[in-house]
Parts: structure tokens; sequence; C-alpha cells
């Protein structure tokens, strides 16, 4: 569903990551294009030490989102509606 909501908003490498985060593109096999293969080794694999299996609701990072606003207000400065 971000996939989805997030396309049109942000760079095609970023919506690609978004939309395969949680595939095994190895299991796809014949499936898969040249391109895709490209974005996997170039974003998805380093992204993956960032996403399987690191969330956890017994251990939550402490982050100030309110540190994060004027960066998240200037890359999206009209809402996204979900």
């Amino acid at each position: 569903m971000i996939y989805s909501r997030m396309k049109d908003h942000v760079p095609e490498h970023l919506a690609w990551l978004l939309r395969y985060h949680g595939t095994v593109l190895a299991d796809l096999g014949a499936f898969v294009s040249d391109k895709d293969r490209q974005y996997r080794d170039r974003y998805l694999v380093p992204f993956q030490k960032y996403d399987g299996g690191t969330k956890s609701f017994n251990h939550l990072p402490k982050v100030k989102l309110a540190k994060y606003r004027a960066l998240i207000e200037e890359t999206f400065p009209q809402p996204i509606l979900f």
C-alpha cells in the first residue's frame, strides 16, 4: 500500500525499494528484469540490515520525531493522503 501512495512523490529507486523491501527477489527468478536486479544490488541488499527482523515492540529506538519535521515538510510540502 505504501508504494501506491508514495510512488508519485519519491524518486523511482525509492518507490521500488518501498514496493519490494519484503520480497526475496531470488525467489522470483525469471520474473525480474535486469533493472530489478540492479536496484536489488544497489538499494535492497544494503537496506536489508535495517529492515528484516530489526523491529520489536520491546525495543523501540528513542527518536525525537520533532527534529525531522523540517526535513519532512521540505521533502513533502503537500500532504499525502492515505
